[in-house]
């Protein structure tokens, strides 16, 4: 049985006044992305679901900046040290980004299983997925700066089934931002 590791986690373990975006947002990022693989990221593998793109989306253009894939560079800069394999997944354009990533359609309820083998990640992330103006824009045709419930909620049933395929047994799914109640109970990995 794989973990659900997240609901509010950086709220509930770090400061909640902590800023979470640009550098202290991925230091953040980081220390839960640590805890939760109790620092052992040696040969692991992270999948990273909305992790940013700076042009190729509404956020890029809207909210210039905030929503830069920071965490995928950090990664990516400081690999040699920790040696975990990174994978960001966002629907803006990440071409040219140097970290290994993909661009694709989250709503697509198969896009996770086409791209990826069975059993593939050790954890994946979703820091601020859930909440994004452009999960709401697609979705509802609104212009709001945070997902509704039902948004999310969509996304979520999109997900869940394809993330028990593509992570491994005992995986962790961290996730931040959203509606609390959105993954209600511990997915069947």
């Amino acid at each position: 049985m794989k973990t659900i590791y997240g609901l509010n986690l950086a709220r509930e373990i770090y400061d909640e006044q902590c800023v979470y975006s640009g550098i202290d947002g991925v230091s953040l990022q980081w220390k839960i992305i640590l805890n939760a693989l109790n620092h052992k990221t040696e040969g692991k593998r992270l999948l990273d679901l909305g992790c940013g793109a700076e042009s190729g989306n509404m956020e890029s253009v809207k909210y210039r900046g905030e929503y830069a894939p920071w965490l995928g560079r950090f990664i990516d800069s400081t690999k040699q040290s920790h040696g975990l394999e990174y994978i960001g997944v966002d629907c803006g354009d990440l071409s040219r980004e140097v970290f290994l990533n993909k661009q694709l359609n989250l709503l697509d309820k198969k896009c996770l299983v086409r791209e990826f083998q069975e059993n593939y990640f050790d954890i994946v992330t979703a820091f601020m997925l859930f909440n994004s103006p452009e999960l709401e824009r697609v979705i509802s045709g609104r212009d709001r700066p945070n997902a509704s419930y039902f948004s999310g909620k969509t996304l979520v049933d999109s997900l869940i089934p394809q993330l028990e395929k593509i992570m491994k047994p005992n995986g962790i799914l961290v996730w931040y931002g959203g509606d609390k109640s959105l993954i209600v109970s511990e997915p069947k990995f």
